[in-house]
């Protein structure tokens, strides 16, 4: 018996020999030996003691597998697979056998893996070993012109996974369709990144960039080719924007409860677009009625220095606009609106604004 974490592949017509360094082609000792095929790019049946190779360069390849009882106790098939490429071979049973302690009907090789099965003549093909010679492993894994293809029968399947020892769950998995899921290793993941559409990177889930400080750059916005910041956001929310050729000039934040304030300008560009203020019991606008040329108006949002701005909306008894002002306030409570003729009953609309600090 040859024990040893490197697989192991008798070479055609060897039958004795030795192991020399890193030569992984002869068995120690006496015997009979497998029988060599040509390499296989298409379906293949094999027969007891047979050493199958199998190239899918082309396209996927399925080897078959000598009914368990008919090969006998004891015989052997090995397949190696001899290319690196995307395309799946696999090893699948004859009639109602099994593969491996699992009782598996196929087992998929990689690129460049062999694997050695054993039929225990009772309907079942153990698996001896389903490694990667040395060789192929520094070519596949350190090798700069080396890649691993991790390949999952359907897109949902999970094809690499991660967890710390002790953890009950997954903390990464990454599925054959490419999506990235995230979770505590105590339970299922919960967050996730895929690919949404071209050239759209998307998540299910909340993303968020932490800064060092207030000031610290959490998120910032190129366009290709333009060389400078268009956009950013800092780490206290503050947006601020830039033509990408000089430093970022205009700005908004949070000012302090409820404000959301700018240094710069505010522009409406399209005609007919506008402000819109909810009007409504407390609000910052509306209208009220003149009686005998005045009326209080009730509102718990003005302050001794709010600007009030007046204007009439519809005239009343009087034929001609009449002068108006504010003849009394009183802060959080209510503000009078005066005519100069007391006999005026027009409807007045109100707007108030707060000086900026």
């Amino acid at each position: 018996m040859v024990s040893s974490s490197r697989a192991f592949y008798p070479k055609a017509g060897t039958t004795a020999g030795t192991f020399a360094a890193g030569d992984d082609s002869r068995l120690t000792g006496a015997g009979s030996k497998l029988t060599v095929t040509a390499v296989k790019t298409s379906n293949y049946t094999a027969a007891a003691n047979e050493f199958v190779q199998v190239n899918a360069a082309s396209g996927a390849v399925v080897v078959t597998l000598p009914a368990a009882n008919t090969a006998g106790a004891g015989a052997l098939v090995v397949v190696k697979r001899t290319e690196f490429g995307g395309n799946s071979v696999t090893v699948q049973r004859a009639g109602s056998d099994t593969i491996g302690t699992g009782a598996a009907t196929s087992v998929a090789i990689v690129t460049t893996e062999g694997l050695t099965l054993v039929s225990t003549g009772a309907g079942t093909w153990m698996i001896v070993s389903q490694s990667q010679s040395l060789t192929g492993l520094d070519a596949r894994y350190v090798g700069v012109n080396g890649a691993h293809a991790a390949i999952g029968a359907a897109t949902t399947t999970d094809v690499i996974t991660a967890q710390v020892t002790g953890d009950s769950q997954q903390r990464l998995i990454i599925n054959a369709n490419g999506v990235l899921e995230w979770g505590s290793g105590s339970g299922a993941v919960d967050v996730n990144l895929y690919r949404g559409n071209a050239n759209e990177l998307w998540t299910d889930d909340r993303f968020t960039t932490v800064g060092v400080g207030a000031s610290s750059v959490c998120q910032v916005t190129y366009i290709a080719g333009a060389g400078g910041v268009s956009h950013d956001v800092r780490g206290d929310g503050k947006h601020e924007w830039g033509n990408t050729s000089g430093s970022l000039d205009t700005n908004l934040y949070r000012q302090t409860t409820d404000i959301l304030a700018t240094d710069d300008d505010f522009a409406l560009r399209t005609a007919g677009k506008g402000l819109q203020v909810k009007e409504g019991s407390n609000a910052r606008m509306g209208t009220a009625t003149l009686v005998a040329g005045t009326v209080t108006v009730s509102n718990t949002s003005v302050t001794a220095n709010t600007r009030i701005m007046l204007t009439i909306q519809s005239l009343g008894t009087v034929t001609a606009p009449k002068a108006i002002g504010i003849t009394a306030r009183t802060a959080s409570t209510s503000f009078a609106i005066t005519s100069a003729d007391n006999t005026d009953t027009s409807v007045v609309a109100w707007f108030l604004m707060e000086p900026a600090s």
